[in-house]
């Protein structure tokens, strides 16, 4: 099965992207805001992926992060939340938002995203909190790969935590930038703060 592409987008349509990895162009769903951030032609791109298997249908969905990708395999555990649902989910609010939203049991909020009533939305609330702070858990013990990385975007998510961000949070959010544009850690803290208090 195939976990991750890395290419050249080729295309831009709808939800999806048409990635060119040597030569074949595979059809990846993302998010709404992977989407803007995205430029056709020559631009490189690469994903987390899920195949998600319908019947006879095979549709990629991509992300930037294992993050990323984690919370949609949560989104799609909750009964009456299917791939699009939960891609509209990440396509509404982006995922640190989406995470303090269902850990503060924000209802009212999570019903902005498309298709989502109530009921969901309460369903979402129950069966996700202890997931997530479960998810938080793991993600608050950085592996040695990532200790012994110590680069400007590993140094932005130390700072990100010290300032009270959790660290799927800051990760996610460090994650979603694009860093050949921000590469010192000034410029990936601020625009990390940036996206944090949209």
């Amino acid at each position: 099965m195939i976990g991750w592409l890395s290419g050249t987008v080729r295309d831009r349509h709808g939800n999806s992207v048409v990635l060119d990895v040597h030569g074949v162009g595979y059809e990846v769903h993302v998010p709404q805001q992977t989407w803007a951030d995205l430029e056709e032609g020559n631009t490189e791109a690469e994903f987390f992926i899920y195949a998600h298997v319908r019947e006879e249908q095979l549709t990629l969905f991509g992300f930037r992060s294992r993050s990323e990708r984690e919370v949609f395999l949560q989104l799609l555990s909750v009964s009456g939340v299917g791939a699009k649902t939960a891609l509209g989910i990440l396509s509404a609010m982006p995922v640190p938002q989406l995470i303090q939203t269902i850990l503060s049991r924000n209802v009212a909020a999570l019903q902005q995203a498309p298709g989502i009533g109530k009921r969901t939305a309460e369903r979402l609330v129950t069966e996700l909190q202890d997931r997530l702070r479960k998810l938080e858990a793991a993600q608050a013990v950085p592996s040695p790969a990532t200790h012994a990385k110590g680069s400007s975007s590993e140094d932005a998510i130390s700072a990100l935590i010290n300032l009270g961000y959790k660290r799927i949070i800051a990760e996610t959010t460090v994650a979603r930038l694009d860093l050949s544009k921000f590469t010192s850690f000034d410029t990936i803290l601020k625009e990390s703060l940036k996206h944090l208090r949209l």
